[in-house]
């Protein structure tokens, strides 16, 4: 007959070690995380674009994205009230051809292509096309307060 299990000395258990495991994994952490910031300081910034002055002589605030070929990603170069000029800076060149597209009240206008050495020679200048503001004037779209 067995003794009773309120009787039973138990001996004693092996602690695991879970600390140890998360000074592991910690460790890893840490390094993965001190790699990827070196390789990020390794890593050639973009070439930027010189300042870009876009102009909207519309009635319509637009926002205009570029491109390279290819449009494999699109990048805000700025936000534009109705008739006024902005100075874009920090613009990522898009080499030597930019892909433009406009966004205005919901709708998007794009197929706009501009060679960087037309930009160059303009001065780093653009004007939004008047034909989206008078597409959203033809459709009917209120005018940017």
């Amino acid at each position: 007959m067995s003794p009773s299990t309120a009787t039973r000395t138990w001996g004693r258990a092996v602690p695991v070690r879970t600390g140890s495991k998360r000074v592991i994994v910690g460790l890893l952490l840490a390094a993965v995380v001190v790699a990827v910031i070196l390789l990020a300081q390794r890593l050639p910034a973009p070439d930027k674009a010189p300042p870009l002055s876009i102009t909207n002589s519309s009635d319509y605030a637009v926002t205009m994205e570029a491109s390279g070929p290819g449009q494999d990603g699109w990048i805000t170069v700025g936000v534009v009230d109705a008739n006024t000029t902005v100075v874009a800076r920090e613009v990522v060149d898009q080499g030597s051809t930019w892909t433009l597209r406009f966004t205005s009240q919901g709708r998007e206008f794009d197929g706009y292509d501009i060679a960087r050495s037309q930009l160059a020679s303009d001065g780093w200048h653009y004007t939004v096309p008047d034909e989206i503001g008078s597409q959203l004037a033809e459709a009917g779209v209120p005018k940017s307060p």
